[in-house]
């Protein structure tokens, strides 16, 4: 079986602001694309899938006073190519290699005397996935991403020294996945996944040494139970391993942000078509931050504490 997608999008954006700091921005933004995607699936198990994109965007920006005064054309590509094996008992391998960018919107252009370059990115996956009989899975992933003007925060850049988005140095991501879920019995489910990823500088002063704000380790943890025919009660625990402060591409900050670990909770009735829940983000209330950008100062931002959300959903 072939099935082919063919399309075209076009957006345009137009941002003017006005604020304390004296900036009054006009600046607009146009993009034409073009898309291609197949996907093919052969009597051998087989799958093939392959996709490609073209586009042409337009970025404008006057602000004077600010010494604001940009109008960049860039024209962009990008492509997919992926397989899929199914094998013997639930077994599937696959492979994946892609292009891809993105484009830094209006917003992070601000305070910059010249867009940012668009990102682009080189992608390399393989992986293992399993499903038995009883809809238990389990899977394995390696990956690789090479990245090239990838947009990041500079907390000392921008015209007034107050912080902008900056285009980095190359870069390099590459680790592995683990992940899985299963039912314990008819009404108790339990999934997680475990990732370890090194990322670094690959070319520049700063070659070999750590990204700032990224974790070489995070995990998850979630179990679900089916109380009855109406009750549903979810638990769920995420840890962020430690990283470094926003600034410090040099890796000479002896202080990282550290690691933590948050707990949220969900409980659900369901009645007929309507269902109301309460759901609870950071449980304990633990004191956390993953954004630091001075290796002096600290300049955190918090995560939010304890959330409690109600909600009522509709089936119609």
């Amino acid at each position: 079986a072939l099935t082919i997608v063919a399309g075209m999008d076009f957006n345009n954006a137009d941002y003017r602001l006005v604020d304390n700091f004296g900036q009054n921005e006009n600046a607009q933004q146009s993009n034409r694309a073009e898309y291609l995607t197949a996907d093919l699936l052969l009597s051998t198990g087989t799958r093939i899938t392959a996709g490609s994109r073209q586009e042409k965007v337009n970025k404008k920006a006057q602000d004077p006073v600010n010494f604001v005064s940009y109008d960049r054309n860039n024209s962009l590509s990008a492509w997919d190519l992926g397989i899929n094996q199914a094998l013997a008992v639930g077994f599937n391998v696959y492979g994946r290699t892609a292009r891809a960018y993105r484009l830094p919107n209006l917003d992070e252009n601000r305070y910059l005397a010249a867009a940012l370059r668009p990102q682009l990115t080189r992608d390399l996956e393989v992986g293992l996935k399993w499903k038995s009989s009883t809809a238990s899975t389990a899977g394995v992933r390696v990956f690789r991403q090479n990245a090239v003007d990838e947009i990041a925060f500079d907390p000392a850049g921008g015209s007034f020294g107050f912080g902008a988005n900056v285009n980095l140095d190359p870069t390099r991501r590459q680790g592995i996945e683990f992940n899985g879920a299963t039912a314990i019995t008819p009404r108790l489910n339990v999934s997680g996944s475990i990732q370890s990823v090194s990322a670094k500088f690959s070319q520049g002063p700063n070659s070999g040494l750590d990204i700032p704000l990224v974790s070489n380790l995070s995990a998850a943890l979630r179990v679900d139970w089916q109380l009855d025919a109406h009750q549903q009660l979810g638990l769920g625990a995420q840890f962020l391993g430690r990283s470094r402060f926003g600034n410090d591409n040099a890796n000479t900050c002896s202080r990282q942000i550290p690691s933590s670990t948050s707990l949220n909770a969900r409980y659900a009735y369901k009645f007929d078509k309507v269902e109301l829940s309460l759901a609870a983000d950071n449980l304990t209330n633990k004191q956390s931050y993953s954004q630091a950008f001075s290796c002096v100062s600290g300049s955190l931002y918090p995560d939010p504490g304890r959330v409690i959300k109600v909600a009522a959903k509709y089936s119609f």
